[in-house]
């Protein structure tokens, strides 16, 4: 909810795809450690991890602005319970 709070207050629609290709043990640190975990961003790149990587450098300040804006609305939801 955060997350797609922090696109809606910039402007943008979001698409909510429930997959990752990271080779991260994601499973292991809900289940485990009970923490939620949700990976999103918009920033245009690519090729993550690749020799052939890119960011597009004018994307970055809308990728600052959603990160800061999910955290004090992951903030303001918890604070109010």
């Amino acid at each position: 909810k955060s997350l797609v709070d922090s696109y809606k207050t910039l402007g943008f629609t979001t698409q909510i795809w429930p997959i990752s290709a990271a080779a991260a043990p994601l499973s292991q640190i809900q289940s485990q450690l009970g923490l939620n975990f949700i990976v999103g961003g918009l920033g245009i790149g690519g090729y993550a991890h690749a020799p052939n990587e890119f960011v597009q450098i004018n994307s970055i300040q809308n990728t600052r602005l959603s990160n800061y804006l999910f955290l004090k609305n992951y903030r303001d939801l918890y604070s109010e319970k």
